[in-house]
Formats: C-alpha cells, sequence, structure tokens
C-alpha cells in the first residue's frame, strides 16, 4: 500500500472523511509493506481542519475593507471553493489571474467539483468599475515564482491589474523549503506598495495536506503492515518517521530507510535489498535534453564568476612571424577603460611568450599562453577568468 500525500481531517468542511473502514477492509487480508508520507513527522499532533481555516478566512473577509488578493495551489479545488462560497456570503464578485487557475477552475466546475453562481466569477474588465470592498482576486504565485500573477503585480508588471494601498494579500499556502527567499522577496514587494499580507507564520490560512504525527500513527495502526518503508521527505523525515513506525509495533528489522537509487525486491518470503542503481541528473537545456553537463555548468559558473578573456594572434604562415596581436578581449573579467594598464602587461607577457617557443608549435603556444595569463590574472587581481588563446596562421 502506498498511501501518497494524505491526511486524516476529522472535521472537513465537505463532510467527505478519510475513508479509514474501506482502508482497514482492504488491509485486513495482510499488507506486505505500507510506503507512507513521511513530510510532517516531525509536527505533533494533527493537521489543522479545512474547516479551522474556512473559520480563519471567514473572520478575515468580516474585517477586510478593500479588495481581498488570495493566492494558493491552484490544485487545490476545496480552497477554491472556499474563497467562491466566502465571496457569495460577503457579496464579493472573483476575478481570477493566471493560467493554471483558470484551467483548474473551469475543469472542476465542468466534472462537478466546483459550485457557484454565475454572476459570482468575473472577468477582469467586467470587475474593474467594481468598488474595492465588492472584490476577491484570486492569483497564481503562492510559491513567489517570477511568472506568476502576484509577483508581476508585486514588481508593478502585470498589464492589467495593480497593487492599491489599502489591499489585503492572503498567502494560503505553505513555505516550500527552497522557496522561502522568492516568497520573502514578494511580500516586500507587496509592502512597499501599501499592501497588508497574511501568511501561514502570521495567521491559519493553511491546512497541511501531509498528515501530522497522530495521523501517521493511525494509518500505521489501521494497515497494520509486515514491513514499512517511509517515503515523501527529507533524510531526517523519513528517519523519524521509521523509528514511530518501531514505536508503533513494527519489526525494527522489517523498517528501511531508502534513498535514491537503492533497489527493493517485494518477494513472497519478505523484502530484499538488492544493489544500489547510479543515478545522475539528466539536465534540460532550452531544446536540449541530457546535453549539458557537470562540465559545462561548471564553465557556465565561473564565466559568471569570473569573466571570459580571449587572446588573439595571428601569425605568418611561412616564417612563423607575428602579423598582428596580441589583442585581448575581455567580457565580464574587467572595466577594459579602468584596468587598461593590467592588459597592457598581459600583451608584454604574451610577447615573451610567443618569443621563447619554437616557430609553428601553435597548441604548444596556446598552451603556455593560458598558464603565464592565468598566473597572472590570479596573482594581480585575485581572479581565475575563462582564458581561450586563439594562434591562427595565414
Amino acid at each position: 500500500m502506498h498511501t501518497g500525500d494524505f491526511k486524516i481531517d476529522l472535521n472537513p468542511t465537505n463532510n467527505q472523511f478519510t475513508d479509514l473502514d474501506a482502508i482497514k477492509k482492504f488491509s485486513d487480508s495482510g499488507v506486505k509493506l505500507l510506503l507512507s508520507d513521511s513530510t510532517n513527522v516531525e509536527r505533533e499532533g494533527r493537521a489543522l481542519s479545512e474547516k479551522e481555516i474556512y473559520q480563519s478566512l471567514e473572520n478575515i473577509f468580516v474585517q477586510a475593507s478593500g479588495r481581498i488578493l488570495v493566492t494558493l495551489f491552484s490544485s487545490h479545488i476545496q480552497r477554491i471553493q472556499e474563497v467562491f462560497d466566502l465571496a457569495e456570503e460577503f457579496d464579493r464578485k472573483v476575478v481570477v489571474s493566471g493560467k493554471s487557475l483558470f484551467v483548474n477552475i473551469d475543469l472542476a466546475r465542468e466534472l462537478g467539483f466546483l459550485k457557484f453562481k454565475e454572476d459570482t466569477y468575473l472577468s477582469i474588465e467586467d470587475a474593474k468599475d467594481l468598488p474595492a470592498n465588492k472584490v476577491v482576486l484570486l492569483l497564481t504565485g503562492s510559491q513567489g515564482e517570477p511568472l506568476s500573477a502576484l509577483a508581476r503585480l508585486a514588481r508593478q508588471e502585470h498589464r492589467q491589474l495593480e497593487i492599491l494601498p489599502g489591499d489585503l494579500v492572503i498567502m494560503s499556502s505553505r513555505f516550500i523549503p527552497g522557496n522561502t527567499r522568492a516568497i520573502t522577496r514578494v511580500i516586500n514587494d507587496l509592502y512597499r506598495l501599501g499592501a497588508e499580507v497574511i501568511y501561514e507564520k502570521v495567521g491559519a490560512i493553511h491546512a497541511s495536506g501531509h498528515a501530522h504525527k497522530e495521523e501517521l500513527k493511525e494509518m500505521i495502526y489501521t494497515v497494520c503492515p509486515e514491513y514499512f518503508i517511509p517515503i515523501h521527505g527529507e533524510y531526517r523525515h523519513l528517519v523519524k518517521h521509521a523509528q514511530l513506525a518501531v514505536e508503533c509495533g513494527i519489526d525494527k528489522d522489517k523498517v528501511f530507510v531508502l534513498e535514491d537509487g537503492q533497489s527493493v525486491i517485494l518477494e513472497s518470503l519478505g523484502l530484499k535489498l538488492e544493489e544500489r542503481i547510479t543515478l545522475e541528473p539528466v539536465y534540460v537545456d532550452g531544446k536540449g535534453v541530457g546535453d549539458v553537463g557537470h562540465s559545462v555548468l561548471r564553465d557556465r559558473q565561473i564565466l559568471a564568476g569570473e569573466g571570459l578573456v580571449i587572446c588573439l594572434l595571428i601569425l605568418e604562415r611561412e616564417t612563423g612571424e607575428l602579423l598582428y596581436g596580441p589583442e585581448i578581449i575581455s567580457k565580464g573579467f574587467v572595466f577594459e577603460q579602468q584596468f587598461s594598464h593590467i592588459l597592457e602587461d598581459a600583451k608584454c607577457i604574451i610577447l615573451d611568450v610567443y618569443e621563447n617557443t619554437p616557430p609553428f608549435e601553435t597548441k604548444k603556444l596556446e598552451d603556455k599562453i593560458r598558464s603565464v595569463l592565468r598566473k597572472f590574472f590570479r596573482r594581480i587581481l585575485g581572479r581565475d577568468p575563462v582564458t581561450i588563446p586563439i594562434v591562427l596562421s595565414l
């Protein structure tokens, strides 16, 4: 049995409870292995009920005197329904901005998962003349995505909407690790424009979709598996969930904490660990898939941090005499006018290398120029740009 993302809400708004009886009936014949979501194993108790979130949002709607802007996961249909319900309760109209929200609202409505009055859902154009206290804006951008509707609003780059002083922004989602900086930047920009922002840390406006510790225990007790593998979480979450499974009565030798690439064979006799599979990331770059590797990325990082220096020399094919150069082209390395004396010194060093290298040994000349220039730039400036010598014979 694989739980996927789950929570056990004892007080859902739509009375669709987690069917633990069905899970128990399924498990009665014996479950060999349970793989269970570990994301919130560090959180004691139970996740907030969706009904508690509805009450918190209702209190916000009561107090709001201007526009209300709500951003959330566009796949959270239940929360979207709550926004529409509250809009109708407080005589507001809902305006949506963000492609994923448009798509999900249309699909959910078509399938009967979303229900609201026709005149509650307006386009941006139709809602332009409404008073501020009659509008709810439903926006993408809960994770600070740079091209989302909320982020563009915060940067004053949205073509149809703008933040107004007195706007109340509700970020009804969790800050996913790794996105905190982007989200914080959006929040700061919103405050600069005169908006007030409510997010999870300052208000109970989001209930996690992942089970807390008591719910994880309840799942283990309901399924009673022979083997247990914690999934979906960072390594510390997997370890703590494994410890919890042992506390719940599963044999310690039948609990496995795995990492990416670890093979597991489930047989009639039990569970067996196999050799690890070597996994490497596949990078997608534009239209190329897998054609960019670690060496290319390393070069890009050096280019971004240190810059590029190209050195050009043209030699006479027959005699090896210098016809042109050395010319030094700098990109992202130094401001050429300010550091022209350093580049002139570099040219002198290149000429010394040229004069002390046997003629017609082009490859050897390029290698020597690259080596001495890198040493020179490191000694003088403490920088190590990508250095490309080009020696041509004409």
